[in-house]
C-alpha cells in the first residue's frame, strides 16, 4: 500500500504519553483506506482500520480529518517533532524563570499495572465504541450491498456485548421497508439481548402483521416473551393459543395432558410441514397441558 498522508497525535495522561497515529493509504485506483495505531508512546500499541472497505479519495480524506478532530476533542495534540524552544522575551520583559532541576537519585515511579478486571473493562469499551461506529456507518448504506454479511455480523457482535446503545439502530433496520429478511431476523434476535421496553411496540407490530415471514415472526415472539412483563406475556401466549388448530385450541391451559398428547399425535399424522409448524407455537406457549406432549415429541 502507498502511504498518502500520515498524522501522529500525542496526549499526556496520568504520567504517560499516549499516541494515536493515522495513515491514509492507497489500495488501488481511487480506492483508499484509513488505518490507525494507538497505545503508549514507548510501549505496546494496537492497530486497526477506520474504514471497513476502500473508499474514494474524497471520502477517505473526510474520514481521516474527522478522526483527527475527534482525537483533538479528547485531548490529543498533533505531534510535529521535538518541542519548540520558548519564545524570546520582549524588550524590557524579564526572562522566564528556569525550570527547577530534577532531584538526583530519584526516578519516576513506573505506571501501575492494570488489573485483570480493568483490562477487561477497557477491552469491552474499545469493542463497544468500534461496533457502534461501524453500525452508524453501515446502516444508512445497507441496501446498497444486500448480499454482504457485514451488518449481520455487527448485529451479532452487539448482541454478544449486550449493547443497549445499539437498540435504536436495530429498530431502524427493522422498520426499513424492503429490508433483507435475513438482516431483519438477525436484528430482531439481537434485540433479545440489547432491547428494552422501547422495542415492544415495534416487535408487537411484527407479530400482529400477517405478512411477517415465519422466521421473523418466530424471533419476534421469542424476544417479546423475554422483554414483556408477566401480564403482557400471558396475553401474548393467549393470542398464540387462539392461532392453534381447533382440535388443540379446545384444551384449556391446565387441561388433560394425556388427551392433548393424543390430539397432537392425530394432528401430526399427516406429516406435512404445515402440521408440524404447530410445534413452534407450542414451545412458545409452554403451558402445563402442552409441555408433556412436547417432551414426548
Amino acid at each position: 500500500m502507498k502511504v498518502i498522508q500520515k498524522s501522529e497525535l500525542i496526549k499526556y495522561q496520568g504520567g504517560r504519553a499516549l499516541r494515536f497515529e493515522l495513515t491514509l493509504c492507497e489500495r488501488g485506483a481511487d480506492r483508499f483506506v484509513v488505518n490507525y495505531r494507538q497505545g503508549l508512546l514507548d510501549g505496546s500499541t494496537y492497530d486497526g482500520s477506520l474504514t471497513l472497505r476502500p473508499l474514494p479519495r474524497h471520502e477517505a480524506e473526510r474520514a481521516f480529518q474527522r478522526a483527527i478532530e475527534k482525537q483533538q476533542r479528547e485531548g490529543y495534540q498533533i505531534h510535529s517533532g521535538p518541542p519548540a524552544p520558548p519564545p524570546a522575551p520582549r524588550p524590557g520583559q524579564p526572562p522566564a524563570p528556569a525550570a527547577a532541576p530534577a532531584r538526583q537519585g530519584t526516578a519516576p515511579s513506573p505506571p501501575r499495572a492494570l488489573t485483570r478486571e480493568e483490562k477487561k473493562a477497557r477491552s469491552h469499551e474499545r469493542a463497544r465504541k468500534r461496533i457502534l461506529a461501524h453500525l452508524r456507518y453501515q446502516l444508512p448504506h445497507f441496501w446498497e450491498t444486500p448480499d454482504k454479511p457485514t451488518l449481520g455480523r455487527l448485529f451479532q457482535a452487539a448482541a454478544r456485548l449486550r449493547l443497549q446503545e445499539a437498540e435504536p439502530l436495530l429498530l431502524a433496520c427493522i422498520r426499513t421497508l424492503n429490508a433483507p429478511r435475513a438482516r431483519v431476523a438477525t436484528a430482531v434476535w439481537a434485540l433479545g439481548r440489547c432491547g428494552t421496553h422501547a422495542s415492544i411496540s415495534t416487535l408487537g407490530a411484527l407479530v400482529a402483521d400477517k405478512k411477517t415471514p415465519e422466521p421473523i415472526h418466530r424471533a419476534a415472539v421469542e424476544v417479546l416473551l423475554a422483554l414483556s412483563d408477566d401480564a403482557s406475556r400471558g396475553s401474548l401466549r393467549a393470542s398464540l393459543r387462539e392461532a392453534l388448530p381447533e382440535a388443540l385450541r379446545a384444551f384449556p391451559p391446565d387441561g388433560d395432558a394425556e388427551a392433548f398428547q393424543l390430539a397432537l399425535s392425530e394432528h401430526l399424522a399427516s406429516g406435512s410441514d404445515e402440521a408440524h409448524a404447530v410445534i413452534d407455537r407450542l414451545y412458545q406457549i409452554s403451558d402445563p397441558v402442552s409441555r408433556p406432549a412436547l417432551l414426548v415429541y
